[in-house]
């Protein structure tokens, strides 16, 4: 199909509000799945980016929702975190991010 370009501008809830985003380019296949490559970002002292890990997809649903599953590659020796982001049809944007031992980074947007 097309490669699309994504950006969500979101605010994340860990220790705080923070600053956060998802920036992918999306090869999208005829049966409404893709391929991405970009990273996520979180400000915190200062913008931590996290690449996708090569294995992250997304879904577009028949009513214009998605579904991403990012993957990001860790910073800390915790190996690849699994992102999940759902976008509605309206553009609202909710997700997680499921850090060590149970702590969870959730956001939402557009901010």
């Amino acid at each position: 199909m097309a490669v699309e370009h994504i950006e969500y501008k979101v605010k994340a809830q860990f220790m705080g509000t923070h600053d956060g985003m998802f920036v992918a380019d999306c090869d999208w296949a005829e049966d409404g799945t893709c391929t991405m490559v970009g990273e996520a970002r979180l400000k915190m002292l200062k913008w931590l980016v996290y690449p996708f890990d090569p294995k992250a997809h997304g879904v577009r649903n028949p009513d214009g929702s998605a579904h991403y599953n990012a993957y990001l590659e860790g910073k800390m020796g915790n190996g690849t975190l699994d992102a999940v982001m759902d976008v509605d049809a309206s553009g609202k944007v909710t997700g997680k991010i499921p850090l060590l031992k149970g702590v969870v980074i959730t956001f939402e947007g557009p901010v």
